[in-house]
């Protein structure tokens, strides 16, 4: 069982903190199903929210986003 912020996170994992990314990044109004496994939709979502948040935009999902997407929530 994982935990966001317990890992990076990358197109490929899966688990609950995929799971509870996608939840938030939903939540922020991306199109993104709820799966708990890190596509493609979850990959470009992730990508749009770094561009759109001065973050680098490579899809990984690290502390500094995981940071940014609580504090836009």
């Amino acid at each position: 069982m994982y935990y966001l912020g317990s890992r990076i996170l990358f197109k490929g994992l899966e688990g609950s903190d995929v799971e509870e990314l996608q939840k938030k990044l939903k939540k922020l109004g991306y199109d993104i199903i709820v799966s708990g496994y890190f596509g493609d939709k979850t990959e470009k979502a992730v990508i749009n929210f770094q561009q759109n948040n001065e973050l680098k935009p490579d899809g990984r999902v690290g502390s500094k986003t995981i940071e940014i997407i609580n504090i836009k929530l």
